[in-house]
C-alpha cells in the first residue's frame, strides 16, 4: 500500500516538475512508431508524445474482459481523475462481486519518459519479474498476499497498469489471464 502511495505521489512530483500542461500530439510522428528499445533508450520529442487529455482507460468491452478473466464483468467505469494527477484510471467489476480489473494508465513527460518510466517501475510493491521478450518491455507484478497481480508495460509515453484485485487463483493463473488481454 506504501509503494501505491508512493507511486502515486511521484506521479505528482513528476507532473509538477514538468510542464502545466501535456503537449499536443501531431502528425509529424508518435510514440508508437518507435520500438520499445527505442522508447527505452532515447528521449521522445513532445510530438512524439500522446496528450493526457486523450487519454482513455476504459477501452475495453465487457466481452474482451469477460472471456480474457473467464467471468462476467461489466462496462468499465472512468475514476475521476485527481486534480493535476498525469494519471487515468478505469474500473471493471465482476458481475457476481467476484473480483475486478483496473487499468491505470500515466502519463509521462516525452523527453523524461523511459527514467519516469525505470523510476516508477523500481518501486513496484511485491515481487517482480521482465517478461522475457515481450515486445513492450512488460514487467509482471505479484501480489499474493494482497490477492492482487499486474501487468505494467509501456508504449511511448504511457505507462500502463493493467490490475486483478482480489483475485484467489495465484500468481500464474493471473499472469495467463492478464497476457490474454489485448495491448492498449
Amino acid at each position: 500500500m506504501r509503494k501505491a502511495i508512493a507511486v502515486s505521489l511521484l506521479s505528482l512530483a513528476l507532473a509538477a516538475c514538468g510542464q502545466s500542461a501535456a503537449p499536443a500530439a501531431s502528425d509529424n510522428g508518435s510514440a508508437s512508431d518507435l520500438t520499445p528499445e527505442e522508447v527505452a533508450t532515447s528521449t521522445l520529442a513532445p510530438s512524439q508524445g500522446v496528450a493526457l487529455e486523450a487519454i482513455d482507460a476504459c477501452v475495453f468491452t465487457p466481452a474482451e474482459v469477460s472471456a480474457a478473466l473467464t467471468g462476467s464483468y461489466g462496462a468499465g467505469v472512468p475514476v475521476t481523475p485527481i486534480p493535476g494527477a498525469p494519471r487515468r484510471d478505469c474500473i471493471y467489476d465482476e458481475q457476481r462481486g467476484n473480483g475486478q480489473l483496473r487499468v491505470n494508465v500515466t502519463w509521462l513527460e516525452p523527453s523524461s519518459a523511459a527514467t519516469s518510466r525505470a523510476m516508477m517501475l523500481n518501486m513496484l510493491a511485491g515481487g517482480t519479474a521482465p517478461m522475457a521478450g515481450d515486445p513492450d518491455g512488460a514487467i509482471f507484478q505479484d501480489q499474493t498476499d494482497l490477492g492482487t497481480y499486474a501487468l505494467h508495460y509501456s508504449r511511448g509515453n504511457l505507462l500502463y497498469e493493467v490490475r486483478l484485485m482480489t483475485f484467489s487463483g495465484g500468481a500464474a493463473a493471473a499472469q495467463e489471464k492478464l497476457l490474454r488481454l489485448r495491448r492498449l
